[in-house]
């Protein structure tokens, strides 16, 4: 017994249909079976058909505080090892890192990236000189000189509306 399929005349030759999911957007890069799409920057994912997708998102990094403090956090991380989504446009955007500070001030956090409606927090703040506390974010700043500046929490959830997925701090 044979398998049955559908096929469509190319002009040269029959071709095998299938319903393969694509999409646009990003860097794409494929390794082997997969396809990747690297945003670097905000921009729009673009899905040609339903599918099944993989997502990875990253917060942006957090700055250091001033004169004697603490690190700033890394952004928040948040992986869904499979997820359908529909044809449509996909606004994608892509967290800053915080800039850099002088002087006795705190850091500046990190941005949030958001896709498919859901969010990796950038990074806390880290904390600098005369007690200033780190910020909490998707991990959280460091603490101040003098002990007492606290560092902040990390805060990264898990996804949102009914999305399976792990949050990482």
């Amino acid at each position: 017994a044979g398998t049955t399929a559908m096929k469509v005349y190319s002009g040269t030759g029959w071709d095998t249909m299938s319903n393969k999911f694509t999409a646009t957007g990003g860097t794409v890069t494929t390794y082997g079976a997969y396809t990747v799409h690297t945003f670097t920057s905000s921009g729009t994912f673009t899905a040609e058909a339903e599918g099944s997708i993989t997502v990875l998102m990253v917060g942006g990094g957090a700055s250091g505080g001033g004169r004697h403090g603490g690190g700033g956090g890394g952004g928040g991380v948040l992986y869904i090892p499979s997820t359908t989504i529909s044809a449509n446009n996909y606004t994608v955007t892509i967290g800053g890192g915080g800039s850099g500070v002088t002087s006795s001030t705190r850091g500046n956090s990190g941005g949030n990236t958001t896709f498919f409606s859901q969010t990796a927090l950038g990074g806390g703040a880290g904390g600098s000189y005369n007690n200033l506390a780190g910020y909490t974010g998707g991990s959280g700043g460091g603490g101040g000189y003098n002990n007492t500046g606290a560092a902040g929490g990390a805060s990264q959830p898990g996804p949102t509306g009914g999305v399976s997925g792990t949050g990482y701090a």
